[in-house]
């Protein structure tokens, strides 16, 4: 079993940055995001406009404050990306973060999708882990 890392993002740190700052230390290829906890602000995520294939993506931010309820997908680096992924996103760097989250705002609503970034209100924690399956 591969080790879990805990990546620390503080208060008004943008959590795509340090996800990519830790990999890019470690020098792995691939890394599986497992998790992460912690409240948020100004997030970003992309959702399907339509039943397409590849999908038409919309772009929502929530800038109020915000609890993560989930935090899951994977980062690849570019030459990796699945071609239906690479259709359906524009890759504007070495990597590709590909992490569905959702997020709880007062009054119980839940928004996600996609995520694409956001920075931390107080403090988050994400879980990652070197992917077994990236050299």
């Amino acid at each position: 079993m591969s080790t879990v890392y805990q990546i620390e993002v503080g208060k008004d740190e943008e959590i795509r940055e340090k996800i990519l700052g830790f990999i890019l230390q470690k020098r792995w290829n691939g890394a599986l995001v497992i998790g992460a906890i912690g409240s948020v602000k100004e997030v970003r995520y992309f959702t399907p406009t339509g039943t397409d294939f590849p999908p038409r993506l919309e772009s929502t931010t929530i800038a109020a404050p915000a609890e993560i309820l989930s935090f899951i997908g994977e980062v690849m680096r570019a030459e990796q990306i699945p071609s239906s992924l690479r259709e359906a996103y524009k890759i504007d760097g070495d990597y590709f973060l590909h992490i569905h989250a959702s997020m709880a705002v007062a009054g119980g609503h839940v928004y996600g999708g996609g995520f694409q970034y956001g920075y931390a209100l107080r403090g988050v924690n994400v879980f990652i882990q070197k992917a077994p399956n990236h050299t």
